[in-house]
């Protein structure tokens, strides 16, 4: 646990958003969903950009054939297991473009309330030393650290009205959402979260 949010600390105060990264982002959205994900602090939007890349670059291994066996190592360091890539392989490759989004726009609602990298590293801290409870605060800052996906959903549901891409964004937090859970006959919803929540790298 602390490792990972080492570096995860580490990597908002070094890995900056770029052109290069802006110009990534321009690509994947339309105008009105660039301009919501220009309401998230820099260091958010590199998080975003983050998850994006990472889900193309296991899409591409995937369509290599690459079965992870192994594991797939994540730009943070952490490994994606086999079990979470392979139950989405085929929902994951039709979805490409619909992921990407999700990647880059999952963490909107955390434009509610600005929370810089002190803020986050203390709640973390607090959340930890007091097994969650530090949850029931009723401060702005802390609500949004833990509702930010809730935010997320009502935000992005005024310009996207795919279920799929909503469920992601709402649950991408959500540990306990049923991988039986099935929008429609295309669509394992459970097990798409699975694997998002396997390439997401923080709150």
């Amino acid at each position: 646990m602390l490792p990972k949010r080492v570096r995860q600390f580490v990597m908002n105060l070094t890995d900056r958003i770029n052109e290069d990264d802006y110009e990534y982002v321009k690509s994947k959205l339309d105008d009105r969903e660039y301009e919501v994900f220009n309401t998230i602090s820099k260091s958010e939007q590199k998080h975003s950009v983050r998850v994006a890349r990472e889900i193309e670059c296991i899409i591409d291994e995937v369509e290599k054939g690459n079965d992870f066996e192994s594991g797939y190592t994540l730009t943070n360091g952490e490994i994606l297991y086999r079990k979470v890539i392979l139950p989405v392989c085929d929902d994951i490759l039709k979805n490409k473009d619909m992921l990407v989004k999700v990647g880059l726009l999952h963490d909107v609602g955390k434009s509610r309330q600005r929370i810089n990298i002190i803020d986050k590293s203390i709640i973390v801290i607090l959340n930890k030393l007091t097994s969650g409870k530090l949850r029931n605060i009723n401060l702005k800052k802390i609500q949004c650290y833990y509702n930010h996906s809730e935010y997320s959903y009502e935000i992005l549901k005024e310009i996207n009205e795919d279920n799929v891409f909503l469920g992601i964004v709402r649950n991408h937090h959500n540990e306990n959402y049923s991988n039986d859970t099935c929008v429609d006959e295309k669509y394992y919803l459970g097990n798409i979260i699975r694997f998002f929540q396997g390439v997401d790298d923080g709150n």
